[in-house]
């Protein structure tokens, strides 16, 4: 499931359906997008990443 980051609406109805953030999309410095999961989601994002064709890049911070 994906919602717009200022769609803040449908991150709510997201999270009270039962879902939670397993990655957020970001552009990276060379325009392209990445998908960067919250910490120790890795193993989900993983599975987005192939679903989206996008590269994954592991969080290392908190927050």
């Amino acid at each position: 499931i994906l919602h717009q980051l200022s769609n803040t609406a449908s991150e709510q109805g997201i999270r009270k359906a039962g879902f939670h953030i397993a990655s957020k999309v970001y552009f990276l410095d060379t325009g392209e997008l990445a998908l960067v999961p919250p910490v120790g989601e890795i193993e989900r994002a993983y599975a987005g990443a192939i679903l989206l064709n996008l590269p994954l890049i592991q969080n290392t911070e908190e927050g």
